[in-house]
C-alpha cells in the first residue's frame, strides 16, 4: 500500500468523465439570446477608443510590404514607428505587443542603412537616452557587430537609473541577461573572460540587498583550469555574489574547492555550490562562516544545501549527526533536496526510511513527510508508513500546515489501497476543520475549494452522484460567500464548477453559472477600460465557455447565437480568433477550436458551404486536432484529400493528415492506397501518445477496417486489441488521477490481456506499481515497456499519460542501461536505440555521452526530429562551438518549419542567420482575414478600435521577422526599449 500524492487537473476530461457517470435528461437552459440580454442590461457602459490600435495597423502594413519596399523608404518608416511607439509610450505608460515593431524589421540588405541612419540620430551625438543606446544596440546585434555592442553596452551601464527613469529601472534588470547571453555565444576565451570580469565589476557596482546570480560556463574547460580557478576566486570573494555554473562538472568541483579554502574569505554564503551530497566538508564549514543565514527560514538555497547535507549523513550511517541536523528543522516552509533514489542507490534506502521513522514519531511537526512517504514505496514500507500517517493526524497540536500535508497524504494513501470509505471520510473531517477556520482564511478555503473538488471528482469517476452533488453544494456555497468582482480564483472556481455539472449532466445548471460568469467579466472590462487596461480576453474566455457547452450538448443554434449576438468578443470577425482553444467544461486532454465550434454549429444548422473554408483554416493552424478532420471530411468528401495532402506537405512529422487520408480511402474503396497511407501515418509516430482519449491508436482502428475490407483477416483481431487495450488503459488513467491506484492497477493488468505490446501500457502499469511498492512486479514490466521502445518510436515520438518518466529511478536506469546497451550491439542501424541510449544518459546526467549517442542517431537516420532536438538541448550542458549549436538548430528547423521546432532559432547567435532560415522555406500562407462577421461585436466596434491588445492563440505563421524578434539578445533588448 502506498499514499502517492495523486494530483489531477483542475478540470476534467469531460468526453471521457461523461463515458464513466452518463447524462441525465438535460435540464432548463436559459438559451444564449437571454443570457446575453442580461449582460447587456447590466454589464456596464461601453469601451472607450484606443489610439494604440492605430500604431500597430501602421506597423501590420509596414510588415506586409516588407522587402517590396525601397530599403530607404523601409528604414525610415521603420524608425518613424519606433518614435511614434516613444510618444504613445509617454501618453499611455505602456504599448501592449511592441515586439510587433521588432517582426516588422527590414531584411537584412536594410540593416547596414539602418545602422547608419541610427548612429546619425540627433541624440546619438548628445546625451543619450538608455532608449537610444538600446536602439543602437539593437542594431549592432542584427549587423554582428560585437565591438559596437559591447561599447554601447558600457554607454547604458553608464546612463543608469536616473538618466531614464522609465527604462533605466528594467535596463539593470535587463543588463545581467544581455551580458549573458554574449558570454553563452562566444568562442573565444578571451572574450568570454572579459565579458566574465566586466560581469562581475557591474554586479559590484549595482548592489541588491541580497547576493546576485553570477553564472559562469565551464571555464575549466573553456579556459583551463588554472585561468578558471582565477576568475572563481575572484568571484567567491566578492561582495554581493551568489556563484552558480551552468554547465561543466569539472568547473563546479573547481568551485567547492576554492570555497571551502577561501570559506574565511567569502563575503556571500556559497550555499548553492553545497547542494551535493558530496559537499558535506564544504556544507559544515560554511555553517560555521555563517551562522545567521543558515537558521534563515527565507533562504531557499540554504534550506536545500542543509537537505542535501542531512540526506549525505545518512548515506553515510551518520545517524546521531543526522539526528541533531534534522531536530533544527522549522516546521514552516517547505524543503527541496536530492532525489530519494540516491539513498536507495547507496544502500541506505531502508536505513533512511527507518530514521526518519523515528524522527517523525518523534516530532511530527517536521518537513519531512513528503520524504519519507516517498521513500516508503521504494523500500516497500507502505503499511508502516501508513500507520506512522494515521499517528500523525491524531496529533491535536500539528502546525495547520502539517496537518493539511498528513490530511493529503492520508487521503492519497487510503485512496491508493482502495479504502475509499475511510479517504471519504477523512476528506469530510479535513472539510469540517477547514470550516472552523484552522490556518489563515485564505488557506484554509483554498484547502476546503480543493476537498470538495475531490469528492465531486470521485463521484464522477465512482458514479456516485450524491458524491458530486457534496462535493458541489460545498463549492457553490464558499464561492458565493468569498467572490468578489475581480476574485480570479472565484472565476476559475466558476469553470470547475460548470464542468462537473456538465459531467454530471446537469447542463441548464451549468449554464447558469457561466452565465454569471461572462456577466462578471463583462463588468470587470468595462471597469478596467478607464484605466486603459481593458482587453476582451476574460469576455472571450467566458463566451467560449458558453460555446463549448451549447456545443457539446447539441445546441448549435444557441452557439451561433453568441457568435452573432454578443458585443464582448472584442473583435469583428472569427478570423481573428479562430485557433483559441477553449476547454472551460474541464476537458484538459480535449480542445476546442473557436473555429471548429463556428463550423461545427454552421454545418448543424444547415450552412456547410459557410462551414467548409472555416474548418480547414482551423485544421492549417490546429493539424493535430481530430474532431476537425471528422467534420471535414463530413463537409467535403472526396474533395478533402487535396487539403489533407496539403496539411501533410505543410508538417511531414505531424500523422493527423495521413490518419483521415485513409479513412477517406477506405471509405472510397481505394483499399491498396488506403493500407498504404495509414502505414506511412503508424511509421512516423507508433507511439501516437499526445493525442487524448479516445484519439489514441486511431490509426490501428482504420488499419483494421482496411485490412478486414482487402479480406486480410490475419491481423484483424490484433490490431483491434491494440485499440481496446488503450481504451481500457485510458479509463484506467481516469482512475489514477483520482488517486484510486490500487483500481488503476487492476485495469491496466486487464488491458494487456488485450495487447501485451504495448509499451506506454507496459510503463504505465510499472509505474503504479512501482508507487504502490510492489518493486518486484514493477521491475518485469519495467523491463518490458524498454524492450518494446525502439520499435514504438518513430522520427518523433510522443509521451503518452504516466511513460513521461520511464527512467526516474535508479533501478529503473539499471534495466534500462542491461537493455539498451544489449540493444545495441545487436542492432547497430537502429537509430532509435541509440537515441533511447541518449536519453538514458541524460537522466543521469552524463551529458558527454548522451551527445554522442544523439550525434550516432542523427548519423543514421538525419531526418530523426527528436533525435536532433535532444542533441540541441544536450548542448546546453556540454559546450559546444557557437557555430555547430547554430548549425543544429537551423537543421532543426529546415527539418520541420512549420510545426514542432520553430523555437529552436531562439539560440541562434548570428540574426542574419535566423532571417534566412526562415526566408528559404518560402513564405508563410497569408491567414483569412474574414471567415465569419460577429455582426454585434462588428457593429459595436465600427469605427473605434476599442481593443489595445492584439489578439494571438495558437501557432502563428513564422515570418523572418518574428523569428529575429525572439531570438534570446534581440528579445532581451525589446524588452529594453519597450517593444515587449
Amino acid at each position: 500500500m502506498v499514499t502517492v500524492a495523486a494530483r489531477f487537473s483542475p478540470y476534467l476530461v469531460a468526453v471521457t468523465l461523461l463515458s464513466l457517470c452518463p447524462l441525465r435528461a438535460a435540464d432548463h437552459y436559459q438559451g444564449a439570446e437571454a443570457i446575453l440580454k442580461r449582460v447587456a442590461a447590466e454589464g456596464g457602459d461601453a469601451l472607450p477608443p484606443d489610439a494604440r490600435e492605430l500604431w500597430k495597423r501602421r506597423v501590420g502594413d509596414l510588415q506586409k510590404k516588407g522587402a517590396g519596399l525601397p530599403v530607404e523608404a523601409a528604414v525610415k518608416e521603420w524608425l518613424s514607428l519606433f518614435d511614434a511607439h516613444a510618444s504613445l509610450t509617454e501618453q499611455f505608460g505602456y504599448v501592449p505587443e511592441g515586439r510587433l515593431l521588432i517582426a516588422a524589421l527590414p531584411p537584412p540588405a536594410a540593416w547596414d542603412v539602418l545602422k547608419k541612419e541610427v548612429l546619425a540620430r540627433p541624440t546619438a551625438k548628445a546625451k543619450a537616452t538608455v532608449r537610444e543606446i538600446g536602439l543602437r544596440m539593437l542594431v549592432a546585434s542584427l549587423t554582428s557587430d560585437r565591438a559596437a555592442f559591447e561599447k554601447e553596452f558600457s554607454a547604458l551601464e553608464a546612463a543608469g537609473e536616473t538618466e531614464d527613469p522609465r527604462y533605466g529601472g528594467q535596463s539593470a534588470q535587463l543588463l545581467y541577461l544581455l551580458r549573458q547571453a554574449l558570454i553563452d555565444r562566444s568562442d573565444d576565451p578571451n572574450q568570454i573572460l572579459n565579458s566574465l570580469q566586466e560581469q562581475l565589476k557591474w554586479l559590484q557596482k549595482n548592489k541588491m540587498s541580497y547576493p546576485m546570480d553570477f553564472a559562469v560556463p565551464d571555464l575549466a574547460t573553456i579556459l583551463g583550469e588554472e585561468r578558471a580557478a582565477e576568475v572563481l576566486r575572484t568571484a567567491l570573494t566578492a561582495e554581493n555574489v551568489k556563484l552558480s555554473v551552468s554547465e561543466g562538472d569539472k568547473t563546479l568541483e573547481l568551485a567547492r574547492k576554492i570555497a571551502l579554502e577561501r570559506v574565511d574569505a567569502l563575503k556571500s554564503p556559497q550555499w548553492a555550490l553545497a547542494a551535493s551530497l558530496d559537499a558535506g566538508e564544504l556544507y559544515e564549514a560554511l555553517e560555521r562562516r555563517f551562522p545567521a543565514d543558515i537558521s534563515s527560514q527565507q533562504d531557499y538555497d540554504a534550506r536545500e544545501a542543509r537537505v542535501y547535507y542531512l540526506v549525505g549523513l545518512i548515506a553515510r550511517g551518520e545517524t546521531e549527526k543526522a539526528l541533531a541536523v534534522a531536530e533544527k528543522f522549522p516546521s514552516e516552509g517547505g524543503i527541496a533536496g536530492p532525489s530519494l533514489a540516491a539513498l536507495v542507490k547507496a544502500g541506505r534506502g531502508e536505513q533512511a526510511f527507518d530514521f526518519l521513522d523515528k524522527l517523525l514519531s518523534k516530532n511530527p511537526d517536521l518537513p519531512f513527510w513528503s520524504f519519507y512517504i516517498g521513500l516508503s514505496a521504494k523500500v516497500g514500507a507502505t503499511d508502516k508508513m501508513l500507520e506512522r500517517v494515521r499517528a500523525g493526524v491524531a496529533v491535536k497540536t500539528l502546525s495547520p500546515e502539517r496537518r493539511n500535508e498528513l490530511d493529503e497524504a492520508l487521503i492519497d494513501a487510503l485512496l491508493a489501497a482502495d479504502q475509499v470509505e475511510e479517504g471519504l471520510a477523512v476528506i469530510r473531517k479535513a472539510l469540517v476543520a477547514g470550516e472552523k477556520g484552522t490556518g489563515s482564511p485564505s488557506e484554509a478555503s483554498k484547502k476546503r475549494s480543493e476537498l470538495a473538488l475531490r469528492l465531486a471528482q470521485l463521484g464522477l469517476v465512482l458514479q456516485k452522484p450524491a458524491l458530486v452533488e457534496e462535493g458541489l453544494a460545498i463549492l457553490r456555497a464558499d464561492g458565493a460567500a468569498e467572490k468578489t468582482a475581480f476574485d480570479s480564483s472565484a472565476d476559475q472556481n466558476d469553470q470547475q464548477i460548470a464542468g462537473i455539472l456538465f459531467a454530471a449532466g446537469k447542463n441548464g445548471a451549468a449554464e447558469k453559472v457561466l452565465a454569471d460568469y461572462l456577466l462578471s467579466k463583462v463588468k470587470q472590462n468595462k471597469a478596467a477600460a478607464s484605466g486603459g487596461y481593458a482587453s476582451p480576453d476574460g469576455c472571450q474566455d467566458a463566451l467560449l465557455s458558453l460555446a463549448a457547452l451549447y456545443h457539446q450538448s447539441g445546441n448549435y443554434r444557441d452557439v451561433l447565437a453568441l457568435m452573432d449576438q454578443s458585443p464582448d468578443w472584442g473583435v469583428a470577425d472569427l478570423a481573428a480568433i479562430y485557433s483559441r482553444q477553449t476547454d472551460a467544461l474541464g476537458s484538459a486532454k480535449e480542445d476546442f477550436p473557436v473555429g471548429y465550434l463556428v463550423a461545427a454549429a454552421l454545418a448543424k444548422t444547415g450552412q456547410a458551404a459557410a462551414a467548409r473554408p472555416i474548418i480547414e483554416a482551423t485544421l492549417t493552424d490546429r493539424p493535430g486536432f481530430d474532431r476537425g478532420y471528422e467534420l471535414l471530411l463530413e463537409l467535403a468528401g472526396p474533395e478533402a484529400e487535396a487539403k489533407l495532402d496539403a496539411l501533410f506537405a505543410a508538417d511531414p512529422f505531424e500523422e493527423r493528415p495521413l490518419i483521415w487520408k485513409a479513412k477517406l480511402l477506405l471509405d472510397a474503396k481505394r483499399l491498396p492506397e488506403a493500407e498504404a497511407t495509414i502505414r506511412k501515418a503508424i511509421a512516423i509516430d507508433p507511439s501516437d501518445g499526445e493525442q487524448g482519449p479516445n484519439d489514441r491508436m486511431r490509426a490501428y482502428a482504420i488499419l483494421a477496417d482496411i485490412l478486414e475490407a482487402r479480406g486480410d483477416t490475419k491481423d484483424v483481431a490484433l490490431y483491434r486489441n491494440v485499440v481496446k487495450a488503450i481504451r481500457l488503459s485510458e479509463k484506467a488513467d481516469r482512475f489514477y488521477e483520482a488517486g484510486l491506484l490500487s483500481r488503476a492497477v487492476k485495469m491496466y493488468q486487464e488491458s494487456l490481456t488485450h495487447f501485451a505490446d504495448a509499451y506506454c501500457i507496459q510503463s504505465r502499469l510499472a509505474r503504479q506499481l512501482f508507487n504502490l511498492g510492489r518493486m518486484k512486479e514493477a521491475e518485469e514490466h519495467y523491463r518490458r515497456a524498454y524492450e518494446l521502445m525502439p520499435d514504438s518510436f518513430g522520427r518523433v515520438e510522443s509521451h503518452c499519460f504516466g511513460c513521461e518518466q520511464a527512467f526516474e529511478g535508479t533501478q529503473q536506469q539499471g534495466i534500462a542501461e542491461t537493455i539498451f546497451t544489449d540493444l545495441s550491439r545487436k542492432n547497430p542501424d537502429k537509430p532509435q536505440v541509440f537515441y533511447l541510449l541518449g536519453y538514458l544518459r541524460d537522466e543521469q546526467k552524463r551529458y558527454d555521452e548522451a551527445l554522442a549517442h544523439y550525434r550516432k542517431a542523427v548519423a543514421l537516420d538525419p531526418e530523426y526530429l527528436n533525435a536532433w532536438k535532444r542533441l540541441l538541448s544536450a548542448s546546453s550542458h556540454v559546450r559546444l562551438p557557437a557555430a555547430e549549436r547554430d548549425a543544429i538548430a537551423v537543421h532543426l528547423f529546415k527539418l520541420n518549419p512549420k510545426g514542432r521546432s520553430a523555437s529552436a532559432l531562439r539560440e541562434v547567435s548570428d540574426p542574419k542567420m535566423i532571417w534566412e532560415a526562415v526566408a528559404s522555406v518560402g513564405t508563410p500562407a497569408q491567414k483569412p482575414t474574414a471567415l465569419y462577421p460577429f455582426k454585434a461585436s462588428q457593429e459595436f466596434l465600427a469605427g473605434k478600435p476599442a481593443n489595445p491588445y492584439r489578439l494571438s492563440f495558437g501557432r502563428e505563421e513564422l515570418t523572418p521577422g518574428g523569428a529575429v524578434a525572439g531570438q534570446v539578445t534581440i528579445s532581451a533588448l525589446a524588452s529594453l526599449l519597450g517593444l515587449h
